[in-house]
């Protein structure tokens, strides 16, 4: 077995510790262990699809920066910050996949992680344009593989999405934050289909975005219009109950 091969066999069995650095990093709050919890049922099933989709990523982001310098001496502080980071964030919400925590309330209006999504992007397409028949096919092969995992993964987002829009529970920043990472998602399977030369089943974000918007907007109009009614009717009820009364006793009087 080769050095690279034992090294990286080596962090797989001990994930890397980095004492007294690590509490010193600003953990991404994607989870109730820093801020108060999600609570809405239909944001939650989205939580729980978005969030594989988003652990995907990020396993793939640490295992591209830990490959690009093996050693840890030779990276970057940045860039050993960075990677620290997003490990905390993987085993965070790792930890709501196992019942530790629940999601944040603020988990899916997130944006601190959208460059991950970015550079997952990124590497996709140039492992992409790897040669399949050439010495590079392993690249090819790692990109096709983790491209139709992150499609299988993604396909009952756009449902979940729906439901959520319809109950009135996608607000904007929800809806905008999930839709900048569902971007990069596209540019991924798109270049996967258009390598295999197959037909895309998962919605893009443009084909299902207007839709969103407009279901978002009957819900919050429908919200509104109940509470007006409900409103009103408050307004008349003592009144109501007055005339009532009123009757009641006319009633007893004739008697």
């Amino acid at each position: 077995m080769s050095t690279v091969a034992q090294q990286q066999g080596i962090r797989r069995r001990f994930p890397r510790q980095y004492p007294g650095l690590e509490s010193d990093i600003q953990p991404v709050p994607v989870n109730s262990r820093y801020t108060p919890p999600l609570k809405n049922i239909e944001l939650l099933e989205v939580a729980h699809i978005f969030s594989r989709l988003e652990c995907r990523i990020l396993q793939g982001s640490a295992q591209v920066l830990q490959n690009h310098t093996l050693n840890e001496d030779q990276r970057e502080p940045d860039e050993q910050q960075r990677l620290i980071r997003l490990e905390k964030a993987d085993r965070d919400l790792l930890d709501v996949h196992g019942g530790k925590y629940q999601f944040s309330v603020g988990y899916l209006k997130d944006r601190e992680l959208l460059r991950e999504w970015g550079f997952a992007a990124a590497v996709h397409r140039e492992l992409f344009r790897q040669d399949p028949t050439s010495n590079d096919q392993e690249n090819y092969q790692i990109a096709t593989a983790s491209a139709k995992g992150l499609e299988k993964l993604a396909s009952p987002l756009p449902a979940a999405l729906k439901l959520a829009a319809e109950k009135g529970s996608l607000d904007v920043l929800t809806r905008n934050a999930i839709g900048d990472k569902y971007l990069f998602l596209d540019a991924i399977i798109n270049l996967l289909h258009e390598k295999l030369s197959t037909n895309r089943q998962l919605p893009t974000w443009e084909s299902i975005s207007e839709n969103l918007r407009e279901l978002s907007s009957k819900a919050s109009v429908s919200k509104v219009t109940t509470t007006d009614e409900n409103i009103v009717l408050n307004l008349y009820v003592p009144r109501l109950m007055e005339l009532l009364l009123i009757y009641y006793r006319a009633l007893r009087l004739s008697l």
